[in-house]
């Protein structure tokens, strides 16, 4: 009954819903309008041809700025952010009954759990961050448009390195692991149990999220992303850290970028229009005229 009724929401919302997921950005002195596009991080990059809009505003632009450049992605720099503190276990970090839940899901999907020496020193040695993004990754999701060997968000960076635009980031790599692993090991520890009581009901919102990302109605997805969020999965300290303040440090590094050459930003979809201090208002507040690229039938 519960599903029934946040599908039937869900449902409602679509009623209202644009399809869109590429902004337009003009106004406050620019010469040419400039884009914000957001990203299923896991999308296939052939995504980039079923969004209205995308790829003229592509051929548009003079320069590209993603959240942080992956290539230069160092794999020890990214095992060295994931490593809990030496001497601190899983069985400190969660009650006996969360402990067993986990081990009960390492042996679902790996037939393997904590008590074996291997998978101790390998997910038992990472932070809770770190094993709930794993964990969540392996849950089977079928859904269209997902590659996770061609995916969306390096694409823009190799299609401008291949047509001479200029490439910018937001943030450093060093910055992104440390929003994502140096958190609160309690707080961590605490989203992680929490995962393991909701999964079902997790993985129903995650499921609704990317099907509507992929039929490109940011609001739905919006929607339940934030449902996500209010049912308990993510804490208050959680989107302060990884949503409002990257917004804020992104909105005040976006203006001189545009103003130097139109930019096509691409941005995970949940900075788009996510609370009161989303990408979209943030922008609109300091005087931009922000407006969805949309077919005229639309």
């Amino acid at each position: 009954m519960k599903r029934f009724i946040s599908l039937l929401c869900l449902l409602l919302v679509a009623a209202t819903a644009q399809a869109q997921l590429l902004f337009e950005i003009s106004g406050k002195g620019l010469d040419k309008p400039s884009y914000i596009f957001g990203t299923y991080h896991f999308a296939s990059a052939d995504f980039v041809d079923e969004v209205y809009g995308l790829r003229p505003a592509l051929e548009s632009v003079e320069q590209v700025c993603g959240e942080v450049d992956m290539a230069e992605m160092d794999i020890n720099a990214v095992m060295s952010s994931m490593l809990l503190p030496e001497g601190v276990t899983y069985d400190m970090l969660l009650d006996a009954e969360h402990y067993e839940a986990l081990n009960t899901l390492l042996r679902e999907r790996l037939g393997l759990d904590l008590t074996n020496s291997y998978v101790a020193d390998s997910f038992g040695r990472m932070k809770p961050a770190a094993v709930s993004l794993l964990l969540q990754m392996l849950e089977p999701m079928e859904v269209p448009n997902i590659d996770l060997k061609n995916p969306i968000d390096p694409y823009f960076q190799s299609y401008a390195h291949e047509h001479g635009l200029g490439v910018l980031w937001f943030e450093t790599i060093e910055e992104q692991l440390a929003l994502l692993f140096d958190g609160s090991l309690e707080d961590d520890a605490q989203e992680l149990a929490w995962w393991l009581d909701n999964r079902d009901k997790s993985s129903a919102v995650a499921y609704d999220m990317v099907m509507a990302y992929m039929s490109q109605d940011l609001d739905v997805a919006t929607a339940a992303f934030a449902a996500d969020i209010d049912g308990g999965h993510y804490g208050k300290a959680w989107v302060r850290r990884m949503i409002d303040d990257r917004n804020k440090a992104w909105v005040k590094q976006m203006p001189a970028m545009m103003a130097d050459r139109p930019t096509l930003f691409v941005v995970g979809m949940g900075h788009l229009d996510y609370g009161k201090h989303s990408l979209l208002k943030l922008l609109r507040k300091r005087g931009y005229e922000v407006t969805p690229v949309m077919r005229h039938d639309e």
